[in-house]
């Protein structure tokens, strides 16, 4: 696959073109040319791309061809909350792959797939939503629950 990216500044045009990385990389070069404060900024930067849960996750979850989400040993070893954070941001991944509609998981889901009582699993998921890991929302099955940018980064902090 090829990309093209034109970039148009202070009467400058310049063009790029090749590989998606390879052509992200030249951009994020020129970026930096261009935008001297673009690398004081970028190092306050949190994101996550495809590749960062992958490295996040791979110790814990494995997914399958279908999108089911399984807790690999380590995985299973995780403190409940974390357990919930785990499988949260493979639904995330999940989303993004485009293997998942939604990265919304429901309470059933989430507890099934962590092998724990819907009941326990609604508790840690309230003290996961009052620390600001885990977002709340409506779908027609009730409520739904994913993992927040704070979650993933509080997730990665405590398995690293």
């Amino acid at each position: 696959m090829k990309v093209k990216v034109t970039v148009r500044y202070d009467g400058n045009t310049v063009e790029l073109e090749g590989g998606p990385r390879e052509v992200y990389e030249s951009l994020q070069s020129l970026f930096k040319k261009i935008l001297p404060t673009y690398e004081l900024a970028r190092e306050m930067l949190y994101s996550v791309d495809v590749k960062d849960l992958v490295e996040i996750l791979r110790p814990y979850v494995v997914i399958s061809e279908e999108g089911d989400i399984i807790l690999t040993e380590a995985g299973e070893s995780l403190s409940m909350s974390n357990k919930i954070l785990s499988v949260l941001i493979a639904a995330r991944l999940l989303k993004m792959l485009g293997k998942r509609e939604s990265e919304y998981l429901t309470l059933n889901e989430i507890a099934s797939i962590i092998s724990a009582s819907p009941k326990s699993t609604s508790s840690r998921l309230s003290e996961l939503h009052a620390r600001g890991y885990v977002e709340r929302g409506r779908g027609e099955e009730g409520v739904r629950y994913r993992v927040s940018l704070k979650g993933i980064m509080g997730f990665q902090r405590k398995t690293s």
